[in-house]
């Protein structure tokens, strides 16, 4: 299932200034961005070089965010997390 979540562990949730991303190898390469709730690009999107990665989120707002990966047009995974301040 392309659209599974248990690809994606993102953690702490909810996050305060950093969130840790663990991802299955098969990921590894795939695009990652960071939307709001109105669909607005909250980071610059990066690639994925390990299976784990932190990254500082000290610029986010408190709300509810959705982090993708994309590894091919058609075939996003993302999972959804909170930034409490």
């Amino acid at each position: 299932d392309s659209h599974d979540t248990t690809q994606i562990h993102v953690f702490p949730n909810p996050a305060k200034d950093h969130i840790n991303i663990d991802v299955t190898s098969s990921l590894i390469g795939s695009h990652l961005s960071i939307v709001d709730v109105n669909g607005r690009q909250m980071i610059k999107p990066l690639v994925l070089v390990n299976e784990s990665m932190a990254l500082n989120i000290t610029q986010l707002a408190s709300g509810q965010y959705t982090l993708s990966l994309v590894q091919c047009a058609d075939c996003p995974i993302s999972t959804t997390f909170v930034v409490v301040r």
